[in-house]
């Protein structure tokens, strides 16, 4: 169907499979299941655009080199509560919607969703600090997904929010070389279980100023696979600002290149987990103000490197860091927190400088040697440093009443003297094997 500036036309799909073709109306959809299709020609609108503003199941489609130009203050798919299951499709070469001031997919309303596939593009311009959304006040199950190579989402000058006021179960997926460009992304701000997919080779996500991964709402996820890169170029990162149980996972290739980096900034629970994937940083604090101890970053495989000229540093607060293989890589490693815990089992660990609290009483790191494992602790100043163990299961389950001494040092003058012991056969098939250091006067 051809559209021009002078008339629009809208084609109405009933559920039976018959088409009729009423009279030309205005763009705005004044119905259920409602299609608007731009092919090959451009469209200007000068008004706020709304893909289903109280009515559900309407479609955009702008194809084959198709243009809408929304120059009225924001687009909305899924306007209030009562608009559901919108849907708009943005697809092939040279095919643009373009509007100012906030693109808006499930403002209120749920399960709308926006695709922007194969050399398709959106370009929202906004002003400075103005927000797009994915799943805003109280709209929950609303989708983007930016598809295929050329395809692009570019927001100038402003943020995107997955999952904001109450907005739950929100998603954006950037796929087989999609991209999406904003100043700031978040995802989570005060919504829960949002999450934000990166995969496929070509596939970015670049957020040239800031992002945050569960800002107010627990519960939020960033995956980045198979090749997906996501690029936060001149600040930082945060996961779990002031909520909880948020994480990301870097895995197969994908790569997470980031200034600062801060796991569990006032929120618990939040999770960096790298498995065969990539995270570059210039600076990394895992749980910066949290009130408990349980923010962690982990190296299963792949690699984190925190350098920066030799002042990259990995400081470790309010939660631990876990190294069970691949390589961890830093100019400075700075456990001086009593809550902080290094846990090394295995892989790679090229740190530059150590830094240490001279005053602490405890182990700091468990590594396999052979067919043993060598513990490693800071003694304290005493007649008895007794290393313990225990055996227990793998889901952290052990009899504190249990541990019984395997090496000691006796008259230590000193506190943060380090000593280890090579527990040898630990690393052989058993039951799991936990310990801990006891000082006695």
């Amino acid at each position: 169907m051809r559209i021009t500036n002078a008339r629009i036309q809208i084609m109405l799909v009933f559920v039976a499979g018959l088409v009729a073709h009423p009279p030309p109306v205005r763009a705005q959809y004044t119905g259920n299941f409602q299609t608007n299709i731009i092919s090959g020609a451009t469209s200007n609108w000068a008004g706020s655009y709304y893909v289903g503003f109280t009515a559900f199941a309407d479609v955009l489609s702008i194809k084959s080199s198709g243009v809408l130009r929304v120059t009225g203050p924001g687009c909305y798919l899924g306007w209030n509560t009562a608009s559901s299951n919108n849907y708009a499709l943005i697809t092939d070469p040279g095919s643009v919607l373009s509007n100012v001031d906030g693109l808006f997919i499930g403002y209120e309303g749920s399960a709308n969703s926006l695709v922007i596939s194969n050399g398709g593009q959106v370009h929202t311009y906004t002003k400075s600090d103005s927000e797009n959304g994915v799943g805003w006040s109280g709209g929950k199950n609303n989708s983007v997904v930016v598809t295929g190579t050329g395809s692009l989402w570019s927001i100038s000058g402003g943020f995107i929010r997955v999952g904001l006021q109450g907005g739950s179960g929100n998603s954006l997926a950037i796929r087989n070389g999609g991209q999406v460009w904003d100043v700031f992304g978040d995802i989570g701000a005060s919504g829960s279980n949002n999450s934000v997919l990166v995969t496929g080779s070509g596939s970015v996500w670049s957020n040239s100023f800031g992002l945050e991964v569960g800002g107010d709402g627990p519960g939020s996820s960033l995956i980045i696979s198979n090749g997906g890169q996501v690029f936060v170029p001149s600040s930082g990162a945060t996961v779990g600002f002031m909520s909880g149980s948020n994480f990301v996972r870097v895995v197969d290739g994908g790569l997470w290149q980031v200034n600062t980096l801060t796991v569990g900034d006032q929120g618990s629970s939040n999770s960096v987990a790298i498995a065969g994937g990539s995270v570059v940083a210039t600076n990394v604090v895992i749980g910066a103000a949290s009130s408990v101890c349980n923010n962690r970053l982990e190296v299963d495989s792949g690699t984190a490197s925190v350098v920066n000229n030799g002042a990259g540093v990995l400081e470790v607060r309010d939660g631990e860091l876990v190294l069970q293989g691949g390589m961890l890589q830093a100019d400075t490693l700075l456990i001086t927190n009593p809550c902080a815990q290094f846990i090394h089992t295995g892989g790679t660990l090229i740190i530059s400088n150590l830094v240490l609290n001279p005053n602490l009483f405890q182990i700091v790191s468990v590594a396999p040697q052979t067919n043993g494992m060598l513990v490693t602790w800071l003694m304290g100043p005493g007649a008895t440093n007794a290393l313990q163990a225990t055996t227990g299961d793998a889901n952290g389950n052990y009899s504190t009443n249990a541990f019984t001494d395997i090496f000691v040092v006796t008259n230590n003058p000193s506190l943060g003297t380090i000593t280890n012991y090579l527990d040898t056969g630990a690393m052989t098939n058993g039951p799991t094997r936990y310990y801990r250091v006891r000082l006695a006067p």
